[in-house]
């Protein structure tokens, strides 16, 4: 860089703006003799032969930082813009004095020069940046790239690229909920399902303490494991019906109406399959006696009527009334609709009579969860569609947060992941209607 120009003039005022540069007193005065006003002045070390106005109303050559050069604005400040290195034009300025009111000036040399700032350097081997700095010193930052090195021994443990991107992960679930909380605390329409939540969550305490002491068995399982199988998929959905009716832009009769319609029909639902099992009997498809057959025909009214609700939740789906991400939005939708086809399949078991196809129901099948292992079992479709409501909009939000995956593509990315959704489901309900179990055991 070329040695800075001093100026010697009257008292001014300048702004420099971000140009880097500084106006600096000299010691003593020792740059006098030379003014580096114009290309005479510099030709020698003598005194300029110019007049002191002319040489304050001439240009004045400025050697500014690289990139850097000094405009002239309205109301005579001046700042700094970049311009191309190749130049090789010297860049002005036009210096204006600025006479001020009540202040006498004086002559005073003053000498512009650059600041001293910290500048990266590439060094070969370990890609780094030095921050140099001539007045603290200079301090090594390790950076990693395709030029950089990853080698652990040189790399920060806080720098590491896992830990950061799981911790960032973190760090947006908790904005996330937190958001969530600040909509549900401000929603009072949900209140009403919330409360069914901890109804279906302290009956699903109150069957683990109580299943060690269990010891009959209906239908080839303990008595108990269907209520509580059921409290918890109740308990799950019903969470999920608070946070679509948080995120929905809709009125608070709609609300109101879909939560009070739902929280109805899971708490008949639950109450009715509680009460079959602490009776020792079956709850669905059970006409054995007048009162088995009225549990069993109000169970199958509301089934139905929950469907209703989640169809009008749907519909606010198809019109993109929830305050989510388009992503966010195809998974609500995709699952709701996969939710009412679970719902129809289970009206194909209710038409049925049975649950299973091609063998007696009651059967052997798999632990805890009693599919079938020796024929067809429509139970497995039926979970697959009403737990698709919680998996589908759960993968939506994760795609949305996917960074390396462009904005446009991420909506595809769920259609194609509902999609896979749906051929499993319809493979499951297919092998169910030909006699096929799921597992055979």
């Amino acid at each position: 860089m070329l040695p800075p120009v001093q100026k010697r003039l009257r008292s001014f005022s300048m702004t420099s703006g971000r140009s880097g540069l500084s106006l600096l007193q000299p010691d003593g005065g020792r740059f006098r003799s030379w003014c580096g006003s114009c290309a005479e002045a510099r030709k020698s070390v003598g005194d300029c032969d110019l007049p002191e106005r002319a040489c304050i109303e001439r240009n004045v050559a400025i050697q500014a930082p690289a990139n850097r050069r000094y405009q002239k604005h309205r109301g005579g400040s001046y700042r700094a813009s970049h311009t191309n290195t190749n130049d090789t034009k010297s860049t002005a300025a036009d210096i204006k004095p600025i006479e001020k009111e009540g202040i006498i000036m004086s002559k005073q040399t003053f000498v512009i020069t650059p600041k001293n700032y910290s500048r990266p350097l590439e060094a070969l081997g370990e890609h780094a940046a030095v921050l140099a700095s001539g007045e603290v010193g200079s301090e090594l930052f390790l950076k990693q790239g395709s030029r950089g090195s990853t080698s652990s021994r040189y790399r920060r443990p806080s720098e590491s690229v896992p830990t950061k991107t799981f911790s960032k992960a973190i760090h947006r679930l908790k904005e996330d909920v937190r958001s969530w909380y600040e909509l549900h605390r401000r929603n009072g329409a949900t209140n009403v399902v919330v409360w069914a939540i901890y109804l279906e969550l302290l009956l699903m305490l109150v069957l683990l303490v109580l299943l060690p002491f269990d010891t009959v068995q209906v239908g080839g399982r303990y008595r108990l494991i269907k209520p509580l199988n059921f409290t918890m998929s109740m308990a799950m959905y019903l969470a999920t019906v608070v946070i679509l009716l948080d995120y929905l832009r809709a009125s608070m009769w709609w609300k109101k109406v879909i939560g009070w319609g739902v929280s109805i029909c899971i708490l008949t639902a639950i109450t009715c399959i509680t009460m079959q099992a602490a009776r020792g009997t079956t709850s669905h498809f059970n006409n054995s006696t007048p009162f088995d057959s009225a549990v069993s025909s109000l169970m199958d009214i509301v089934d139905p009527l929950n469907g209703v609700f989640v169809l009008v939740l749907l519909i606010f789906a198809i019109q993109v009334r929830y305050d989510v991400s388009r992503s966010s939005q195809l998974g609500i939708a995709f699952g709701l609709f996969l939710f009412l086809a679970g719902s129809a399949i289970g009206g194909v078991m209710v038409a049925q009579g049975q649950s299973v196809v091609g063998v007696a129901p009651g059967g052997p099948g798999l632990p805890v969860l009693n599919w079938s292992t020796t024929g067809g079992d429509f139970r497995v479709a039926h979970f697959l569609g009403i737990h698709a409501l919680q998996i589908l909009p759960i993968a939506g939000w994760l795609i949305d947060r996917l960074k390396g995956l462009p904005r446009r593509a991420k909506p595809t990315a769920v259609v194609a992941v509902s999609a896979g959704y749906v051929l499993l489901m319809g493979f499951v309900f297919m092998q169910a209607m030909n006699g096929v179990p799921l597992v055979r055991m």
